[in-house]
């Protein structure tokens, strides 16, 4: 997840200021909820890839900016989104998601359905385990890059972004829906 940035200058200050500001009216408009905090998290809020659309079309019509929805799922906290909404361009993202946080090793990896989005947050969630979770997110979900071809392609980009996540192994994969399927 991106972090947001406490440091900037005065006018990046003001800027950011004005970002969280315009995002938390309209994330209070459409999650139905005051007060909302800049590190409340989106779906723990009750948010989806719904309102997360509805989110997105507000910030466009709004900022005059537009931002796949998909974004949300590496940007879900009012501060993180913001940090990313002040940026002159969007940065690139890890195929990678964390889903929940933990200590004890290895991590979950959760291949995505047909949709290639983490859109199983609250199956993640409700997992009890001290493991962290990751979704894995295909590439072009969030519209900036055209998504692969071929399976060997894909295969590549997840083995060099989980490098980046964790060079070793070893790793628990599982996949949902369309994800879990394999011949055997």
């Amino acid at each position: 997840m991106v972090p947001f940035d406490s440091t900037t200058s005065d006018r990046g200050a003001s800027s950011a200021s004005a970002t969280v500001s315009l995002l938390t009216s309209i994330w209070q408009s459409l999650l139905h909820r005051s007060p909302i905090g800049v590190d409340d998290n989106f779906f723990s809020l009750g948010g989806n890839r719904r309102i997360a659309d509805l989110l997105f079309a507000d910030i466009a019509r709004k900022m005059g900016r537009e931002v796949p929805g998909a974004r949300i799922f590496h940007a879900q906290t009012i501060a993180a989104l913001a940090f990313v909404l002040d940026q002159s361009t969007l940065p690139r993202f890890s195929p990678f998601v964390q889903i929940k946080a933990g200590t004890k090793e290895p991590p979950i990896l959760i291949a995505p359905g047909l949709d290639g989005c983490t859109s199983f947050s609250k199956l993640a969630k409700g997992i009890q385990t001290e493991h962290p979770i990751y979704g894995i997110q295909a590439k072009g979900v969030d519209g900036m890059e055209n998504p692969f071809d071929c399976v060997e392609d894909m295969a590549q980009y997840y083995v060099e972004g989980l490098n980046e996540l964790q060079p070793y192994g070893p790793y628990i994969l599982i996949g949902y829906s369309f994800g879990g399927l394999a011949k055997g």
